[in-house]
């Protein structure tokens, strides 16, 4: 695993619920965290979470780009 600011990042995303913090990779918002306020799947299997971010802002993110922060 790899440490992140004294936070381990954790590799699953059945871990992740309402409230978990996590971190985003991919082409935007890379590198930002946020907190997880909804957690959605589409039809087609597709898991996206309307995320907090650390300046404000909300978003969503796809959950295949999103790691959780465990401390």
């Amino acid at each position: 695993m790899r440490l992140e600011t004294g936070l381990r990042l954790l590799m699953t995303e059945d871990l992740l619920c309402v409230g978990s913090i996590v971190k985003k990779f991919g082409p935007s918002d890379n590198g930002m965290v946020g907190v997880i306020l909804e957690m959605h799947t589409n039809d087609l299997g597709n898991s996206f979470y309307k995320v907090l971010r650390e300046d404000g802002i909300i978003t969503t993110w796809y959950s295949k780009v999103v790691q959780a922060l465990e401390d």
